[in-house]
């Protein structure tokens, strides 16, 4: 069975309840807050206000961190991936999902893997211990979001939610604009990526297999909690049963 559309709602939903509601609250207050400016409403300007004070500064913190920290261990760390020959197996399995253009190199600080531009970098405990089998589906997945170019597709994606979003919240003083903006985007930002993420398990688990490809998501789990979701990934857990039930 094939992986059907994902129903947005459904992530935004999950989204929510798991541990990004502070974003989407930010969100809902920052429009309230730009509507009772609009009304000229002193106590709704008062009360959406404060309430925004509180959690806008919340949610900024956490985004800001969460970017910081992002930057920090991943583009800035870039340059530590060493560049390494591909394996006959890998360029086989390049050519068949028609991913011609690419370099795999490995980095010691990291336990996962991630496609950054031509580059598919992988933590080197990983490749020099993963059964090879498990190694072509993790790289088969990367390979996906390549051949996909989801990451541009997530950006060109959000051009148009950014201006209908800022219909809400365009009487906001600036800075009260962009932290509502920012909350905004990754609210809708999460069920994108999450969406891109089981695609590309999908299509990784047709040139391996879906059990495979579970296994290989197992040994990442081993290293991380196997029920926790992230802004850009959904849990190890509902990957898993996404492609048990689609195989």
């Amino acid at each position: 069975m094939k992986l059907k559309v994902y129903d947005f709602l459904n992530l935004l939903k999950f989204s929510f309840k798991k541990q990004f509601y502070t974003y989407f609250l930010v969100a809902i207050l920052g429009a309230v807050f730009n509507y009772s400016i609009i009304l000229g409403s002193k106590w709704m300007i008062i009360c959406s206000g404060s309430l925004f004070v509180v959690f806008g500064s919340f949610g900024g913190s956490m985004f800001a961190f969460s970017i910081a920290n992002n930057a920090w261990m991943g583009i800035s760390h870039h340059w530590r991936a060493k560049e390494i020959p591909v394996l006959p197996q890998i360029t086989k399995l390049a050519n068949q999902m028609g991913v011609k253009d690419f370099n795999l190199k490995v980095r010691d600080d990291i336990e996962n893997a991630y496609a950054l531009r031509n580059d598919i970098v992988i933590g080197s405990s990983f490749f020099k211990t993963m059964p090879q089998k498990r190694l072509l589906a993790i790289i088969a997945h990367e390979f996906q979001h390549m051949k996909g170019n989801h990451s541009m597709k997530i950006t060109l994606g959000l051009y148009p939610l950014m201006v209908l979003v800022c219909l809400n919240y365009i009487a906001l003083p600036k800075m009260i604009l962009y932290i509502s903006l920012l909350s905004a985007i990754l609210v809708f930002r999460t069920p994108l990526s999450w969406y891109f993420e089981l695609k590309s398990d999908e299509a990784a688990s047709k040139y391996v297999g879906s059990e495979e490809m579970i296994e290989a998501l197992l040994d990442i789990s081993s290293k991380h909690n196997r029920d926790e979701p992230s802004l850009t990934h959904p849990s190890i857990k509902d990957r898993i049963e996404k492609l048990r039930a689609n195989s």
